[in-house]
C-alpha cells in the first residue's frame, strides 16, 4: 500500500525500500512513477530531498503505529520498550535505517527535529515525558535536551554493534534509574 497518493512518493518509497538510499536511482523512481526523469527533478531537486520526504512519511507512520501499541503507565518500562521497538523497526526497514547512517543520519535527524518542533522526540513521546515530569517522575536535572541526547546516544550505540546487547540493556537500566528516580 503506498504511503501517499502521490505516485512519485509511492514509487520512491518502493525503490528506497528495495534498494536503500545509495543504490536507488532517480531514473528507476521516475520509471516506477510513470513520469520522465526531468519531471521528477521538477518536483524534487535531488535524490536527497526526495528521500528526506519519503523518510519523514515512513517515520511518521512507523512511530504512530508504535505509539499506539505502547503501555505508557510506567516510564522506565515504556522508554525501554520504545527504544527497543524503534531500533527493531529501523533494522527491518531500509528507509528508516538511514537515520543511523553516515551519509544521511545527521541530515535526517535535523529534518525530523524541524518537523517535530520539539527536537528528536516525537510530539506524543514528548507529551508523555511532560506528563511524567508534572507527576514528579523525572529528575529535576534532566532537561528535554538531555533526554534527546541520551535517546540518540542509546539508539546509536545499540545500532553500532560496538557493544553487546547486554551492555546496552545495562546502560539503559542505569540511565532510566537516574532519569526516573521515583518511578517503579
Amino acid at each position: 500500500m503506498p504511503i501517499t497518493p502521490d505516485p512519485i512518493l509511492a514509487a520512491a518509497r518502493e525503490e528506497f525500500a528495495q534498494h536503500g538510499y545509495a543504490r536507488a536511482g532517480m531514473a528507476n523512481i521516475a520509471r516506477r512513477a510513470g513520469i520522465a526523469v526531468g519531471s521528477l527533478y521538477n518536483s524534487f531537486s535531488s535524490k536527497k530531498d526526495l528521500f528526506t520526504e519519503v523518510y519523514l512519511i515512513e517515520n511518521r507512520e512507523a512511530k504512530a503505529a508504535l505509539l499506539a501499541e505502547m503501555d505508557w503507565s510506567e516510564p522506565r518500562q515504556a522508554i525501554t520498550q520504545w527504544v527497543a521497538a524503534t531500533i527493531a523497526t529501523a533494522r527491518d526497514n531500509r528507509i528508516l535505517a538511514e537515520w543511523f547512517g553516515d551519509a544521511l543520519g545527521v541530515h535526517l535527524r535535523a529534518a525530523a527535529a524541524a518537523e517535530f518542533s520539539c527536537g528528536l522526540l516525537e510530539p506524543a513521546l514528548a507529551s508523555r515525558i511532560s506528563e511524567w515530569r508534572a507527576r514528579g517522575l523525572v529528575a529535576d536535572e534532566v532537561s528535554d535536551e538531555l533526554l534527546e541526547e541520551l535517546y540518540l546516544a542509546m539508539t546509536t550505540l545499540d545500532r553500532s554493534g560496538a557493544v553487546s546487547s547486554r551492555a546496552v540493556e545495562f546502560l539503559m537500566t542505569a540511565l532510566l534509574e537516574k532519569i526516573f528516580p521515583s518511578a517503579g
